[in-house]
């Protein structure tokens, strides 16, 4: 059965009778889930046209249903990446939008810099596939601020659906600046989505409990990204946010939630996440004095084998042509976890005969305001290699991945040799030809790189 056919979306929700108010195709339809799922799907154009399922408008915009309890927020102690913190600061949808376009770089940057404009004339834009980034609160005004983004891009229309799965994620009172990263996350990665590819459905998959440093934010996280799998969501699932491992009191706290990632693997949905925004070091917690640690540390979810981890790079192009190849930008995070042994599809790389641990990243994107950036662009990509596999799952991806690494450019690989990630003081890892540690194997052509991983996939 097709992840997205009209069968296993009417046996997951009951459908409301059509609004008057909303044009909504198969996939941009107003839903509400059993109380046994408690979950509300909307368009995210119609995130104030929902009276029609009792739900009120808050006087910041966002969408609460009625009688759902507010959840607890528990102020972050990480900071969020610079561009996500900027693009949080717009006043409106509009403002964010011209914000992002400011930061990120013009369209042809992108575009141009990751090849993938031969597989758009050819139709693969990521038409038929869904991404999906799990975020805490969301934007409730995400469709305004990308149609805004879009017109100033050149882009079609993206259509986005805003998904809450385990609870009312409006923004409680008073933590507007908090909830304002977070806008500025989603902001930034339905951005990066869409500008690669544009023809993928969306979903902002948001959860009530802002994720912090340690275990606080991520179970409710886990949930939902069960929700997607066990109803078949999406093909592609991004996480642009990261806890230092030591972050959490003990390695169970971090293996326990595992279950989630090995049930995404059986479903063969590829989960990406940023490195982090701390180079070779991480965030402590604020109840452990703040600032960041001494030594080498990585943090989780990239660290987990089970996901694929996407450190940053600085495009070097002007007016859409490249000047240079891509650097490692200083703070992308890197390093080997003190959680996770080394997969069998890392071994055999002598630059990682440092540690029996897993090393990370696995693959680098543009992440030059920061890595969520660059998790947002490499599951744009994965989204275009769905609908070049025939819209078949994808599945787990890392062992494939270091299986085409070492054939370099002819799998699409760009190799990165400049730069380094060491950062407030704690000495990383630094760039050479071939395999490295900050970048693995490289970044991607993809008009290459697409069509390899899909040829390489296991039968």
């Amino acid at each position: 059965m097709s992840r997205h056919s009209a069968t296993s979306r009417r046996s997951a929700f009951r459908l409301l009778p059509p609004l008057d108010l909303l044009s909504m195709s198969r996939r941009n339809r107003l839903v509400v889930a059993g109380t046994a799922v408690g979950c509300l799907v909307l368009p995210a154009a119609a995130a104030q046209a929902v009276g029609s399922v009792k739900a009120s408008v808050s006087p910041s915009g966002s969408v609460r249903q009625s009688g759902s309890p507010l959840s607890p927020l528990t102020q972050p102690s990480r900071k969020f990446g610079a561009a996500a913190t900027a693009v949080g600061k717009g006043a409106t949808p509009a403002a964010r939008a011209r914000i992002m376009t400011r930061l990120t770089g013009r369209l042809p940057d992108q575009v141009a810099a990751y090849d993938v404009k031969p597989l758009w004339n050819k139709g693969i834009t990521g038409q038929g596939t869904s991404i999906a980034t799990i975020v805490s609160f969301g934007d409730p005004h995400i469709q305004r601020v990308i149609d805004a983004y879009d017109r100033a891009n050149g882009l079609p229309k993206a259509h986005v659906t805003i998904l809450a799965p385990v609870g009312d994620p409006s923004c409680p009172r008073g933590h507007q600046g908090v909830c304002g990263g977070w806008a500025g996350e989603t902001d930034l990665d339905v951005a990066m989505f869409h500008t690669l590819a544009p023809g993928a459905h969306i979903y902002v998959v948001a959860t009530p409990v802002a994720e912090t440093l340690g275990l606080h934010g991520f179970p409710k996280m886990m949930k939902a990204i069960d929700h997607l799998i066990a109803h078949q969501t999406v093909d592609v699932i991004s996480m642009s946010l990261s806890a230092t491992e030591e972050t959490f009191n003990l390695p169970s706290e971090i293996k326990g939630m595992d279950g989630t990632f090995r049930r995404a693997r059986a479903a063969g949905i590829p989960i990406v996440a940023a490195s982090g925004d701390d180079g070779a070091t991480g965030p402590k917690r604020a109840r452990d004095g703040g600032g960041v640690y001494g030594h080498r540390v990585v943090g989780w979810p990239a660290s987990d084998p089970l996901v694929t981890a996407v450190g940053g790079t600085v495009l070097h192009v002007v007016k859409g042509h490249r000047t240079a190849p891509d650097s490692l930008v200083r703070f992308s995070g890197g390093g080997f976890s003190h959680v996770y042994a080394r997969p069998k599809w890392q071994s055999g790389i002598g630059a990682l005969k440092l540690s029996r641990r897993r090393a990370m990243p696995d693959v680098v994107m543009q992440g030059t305001d920061g890595t969520s950036m660059s998790a947002p662009l490499f599951a744009a990509i994965l989204s275009l290699a769905t609908q070049e596999n025939g819209d078949k799952p994808l599945g787990f991806l890392n062992p494939t991945l270091y299986a085409l690494g070492p054939l370099g450019a002819k799998a699409g690989f760009v190799d990165v040799t400049k730069g380094n990630n060491t950062w407030q003081g704690v000495t990383g890892y630094r760039c050479k030809k071939g395999y490295d540690l900050p970048s693995a194997y490289g970044t991607v052509d993809g008009a290459v790189f697409v069509p390899a991983l899909v040829k390489a996939l296991p039968s």
